[in-house]
């Protein structure tokens, strides 16, 4: 999804063969920009900075084993992606909102105006590059002799 700005659920079922008194790290590669890992149901915590790498040993067992990952992203892609309708709102100088919207102001729902988003200040443009997203890997079990 171009535009998408959110949480995405990554999940695959793999092989393992036994550890042998190993240590098993989990590298996710490149994520942008948090992950949340789970492994056979097991929560083993949130990943926010490099490296994106997690010990599994204790949740890894010998045969099938069941990954989850939820990576969240950043806001902007879905604001550029809103950029691509008019503007529903005048906007001044520096991008800030000129008058709250009736709706807002009266706490009802946000009338459809061809925008996922709303925000009071205008950050983006139609044009502007996306950001990079998601879980880009490459994803791979590590072993390593514990001392």
């Amino acid at each position: 999804m171009k535009y998408f700005s959110g949480t995405a659920t990554y999940s695959i079922s793999f092989d393992l063969p036994a550890a042998d008194g190993k240590r098993l790290v989990l590298d996710l590669g490149q994520v942008y920009n948090l992950a949340h890992v789970y492994l056979n149901g097991k929560d083993l915590g949130t990943l926010w900075k490099l490296p994106f790498s997690v010990d599994i040993t204790d949740a890894a067992v010998a045969g099938t084993n069941n990954l989850k990952v939820e990576v969240t992203n950043i806001w902007p892609n879905r604001l550029i992606g809103d950029a691509q309708t008019p503007d529903a709102y005048d906007y001044g100088r520096g991008g800030t909102m000129t008058k709250l919207p009736d709706w807002y102001i009266g706490n009802r729902p946000k009338p459809e105006d061809g925008k996922v988003a709303f925000t009071v200040v205008k950050l983006f443009n139609a044009d502007d590059p996306l950001y990079d997203s998601g879980l880009v890997g490459p994803v791979v079990v590590r072993t390593a002799v514990a001392k």
